[in-house]
């Protein structure tokens, strides 16, 4: 049911369209002052008749077009035969009535899977007219993270059929001027306003949606329809029934953008809706990129040097990204009105601005690699690792180390090294928290490192049990590359001088599950070499991920080759043998004998990021941190 039509707005005695006699009824003019107005051109007269079955001799209006002529000519209609809607001589008459938030939650949501349903907020804006049982207004405002859509969403894990219906009843049930035993009592308008979390590629939608709610809404009626059947979802409303609401508002409507809509600012705007929108405001979206930023240039002022340019590098690189998704959208900035939305209907209610910022300028890899060790902002870190991820590390795993093959365990437990001392690493948070959060490590987690070149050498393990957590390295050594070894240890090959020993070439893969309650198989590499080092594929997870690290070792041997984001794998027979070996259980196998499956890699530059360098598929090592007990140059 829309603004001005039949029966929600005016009374059910009232014609779908008028004759002359209905609107002397309803004005109190004289057939022959209506006669007179129809044929005059003088101040304003009678629009043309435009109701359906009008004839030259027997002429007949709709409604709303008689209505909006009242409106027009100071004529004020009562309110139980005339749009509520329309302003009188005296300007608007919609008056706020009281705003608050609502939490809607949905029913019981066990055995729903991954797509259980999230509670939907929003805010409701009451606006009323003078008189007794005037119908009511609700503006509707589902607020962020929530956005429109979740208030249409998924009906059946909610207990009142829908958001939407839960919503509905809420407001009736607290709406006491109506008779409820008449359920055909019109209680007034519910105007769903458009909001969205994220901004889209396409035009924000700016039809406002209207659903008209009765008595009877605060229960089931199949006879009067669905709620979303009458909320007009597809059909965009008349420029003319919105400008109506706006004219009897007062105000504009506000049109919120992507994901500016939050609790506090929407209930600004509604306590005063006819006053100058506040200015000045950080957009919500870029709170989280600023805050970054400002505590990146704290950390920064306590330092000196590259490091301190480094890190301060960092929140700059984020908030100049954040900021110019906030002003590119479409080309032009989310902050205005979007060149498809009327400009005499809509207005951006609050006016955003952008604090002034250096855009980065250099190195920023330095800070984001100290940040993971020995950050003095925890906050900082975890959000530099949520924003830019580990530069160092593809993720943590476990593996039960008794699972393994005694040649790899003997490799692995003789170079695990416990760590009792204290420590600000958020790596080595994250390896702790990734066993104690094993359902089998009962007991204490207890800190260790282990020489893993190439990678970080936090670890974890728990008494009484074989579990060992670690971290996946982003990146391979290469053969001639170095790694510390204990005083006095020997080495089959020539070494290095200080204690130090080549990687070596590798020899035998190990394919090794982790221990995982997803039902898909995680699986990560490790690689004996020549010189009984231990080296792992920079990959945890199916068998075509470990399939494209392997690829990528073999097209890059004798290069340190660093992964940020490989490629799907090429070769399906070597996803296969990936697959095959899977279901086996860890065991040996020859390096050779998986690298042959390798497809032949063309240097072909759309495909391969270590290809397209001029010098060949060469990248520099990620930044030194600060030494760890064990850890590899």
């Amino acid at each position: 049911m829309a603004f001005l039509r039949l029966p929600a707005l005016r009374s059910r005695t009232t014609p779908p369209t008028l004759a002359s006699g209905d609107i002397a009824a309803l004005t109190g003019l004289h057939r022959s002052r209506i006669s007179q107005l129809l044929h005059t051109q003088d101040g304003t007269p009678l629009p043309k008749p435009d109701g359906e079955g009008s004839t030259e001799t027997r002429p007949r209006w709709k409604f709303e077009t008689i209505a909006r002529w009242c409106a027009a000519t100071g004529r004020r209609l009562p309110p139980e035969t005339a749009s509520w809607l329309l302003p009188g001589p005296d300007g608007p008459h919609l008056r706020p009535a009281d705003s608050r938030t609502l939490h809607l939650s949905p029913g019981d949501t066990r055995n729903v899977g991954r797509f259980a349903p999230q509670p939907v907020d929003v805010h409701v804006a009451r606006y009323d007219t003078p008189g007794h049982d005037a119908p009511s207004l609700w503006i509707v405002t589902p607020l962020i993270p929530s956005e429109t859509g979740s208030l249409l969403g998924w009906p059946r894990p909610w207990e009142r059929g829908t958001p939407l219906a839960h919503l509905v009843q809420d407001l009736i049930t607290d709406h006491h001027d109506h008779d409820p035993d008449d359920p055909d009592t019109h209680l007034g308008t519910l105007l769903l306003l458009p909001t969205t979390d994220r901004p889209t590629f396409t035009a924000p939608d700016t039809t406002a949606r209207l659903l008209e709610l009765y008595s009877s809404d605060s229960k089931p009626d199949p006879s009067r329809g669905d709620l979303h059947d009458r909320l007009r979802r597809l059909h965009r409303l008349d420029r003319h029934e919105l400008q109506d609401l706006v004219t009897a508002l007062g105000h504009r409507l506000p049109l919120w953008p992507p994901g500016c809509a939050t609790a506090d600012l929407v209930a600004a705007v509604h306590t005063d809706p006819a006053s100058a929108p506040p200015g000045g405001q950080l957009p919500p979206t870029l709170a989280s990129a600023w805050a970054f930023h400002q505590r990146c240039a704290s950390i920064a002022a306590t330092r000196s040097g590259a490091l301190a340019d480094s890190v301060r590098n960092l929140g700059a690189a984020w908030w100049s990204t954040s900021a110019h998704a906030w002003q590119s959208q479409l080309g032009s900035n989310r902050g205005e009105l979007p060149a498809d939305a009327d400009p005499a209907i809509w207005q951006v209610p609050v006016q955003f601005s952008l604090p002034d910022a250096p855009r980065q300028q250099g190195d920023m890899f330095e800070g984001l690699e100290w940040l993971m060790e020995q950050s003095p902002s925890q906050r900082l870190a975890e959000d530099a690792l949520a924003i830019f991820g580990d530069p160092s590390s593809v993720g943590t795993a476990v593996i039960d180390l008794a699972a393994l093959p005694r040649q790899l365990r003997a490799l692995l437990t003789g170079r695990i090294t416990p760590y009792a001392e204290r420590t600000s690493s958020l790596r080595a948070q994250r390896v702790l928290a990734e066993l104690e959060g094993h359902p089998q490590a009962v007991a204490r987690s207890a800190l260790a490192s282990w020489r893993l070149p190439a990678g970080p050498t936090w670890c974890a393990t728990a008494e009484e049990t074989s579990l060992f957590a670690f971290h996946v390295p982003r990146r391979t050594a290469a053969p001639y590359e170095s790694v510390h070894t204990p005083a006095g240890h020997d080495s089959p090959v020539p070494k290095p001088p200080s204690g130090e020993q080549l990687v070596g070439r590798p020899l035998e893969l190990v394919l090794v599950p982790t221990q995982t309650t997803e039902s898909a198989p995680r699986t990560v590499g490790f690689v004996i070499t020549d010189t009984d080092q231990v080296v792992m594929l920079p990959a945890i997870g199916s068998a075509a991920t470990i399939a494209a690290a392997i690829e990528h070792v073999t097209w890059h041997e004798g290069k340190a080759t660093l992964i940020p984001g490989m490629m799907p794998a090429q070769s399906d027979r070597l996803v296969a043998a990936v697959e095959a070996l899977q279901t086996t259980g860890p065991a040996l196998v020859p390096w050779n004998q998986l690298s042959l499956l390798a497809d032949d890699h063309e240097p072909d530059r759309a495909h391969c990021h270590y290809c397209r360098k001029e010098d060949g598929p060469v990248l520099t090592t990620p930044p030194e941190h600060p030494s760890l007990p064990g850890q590899s140059g």
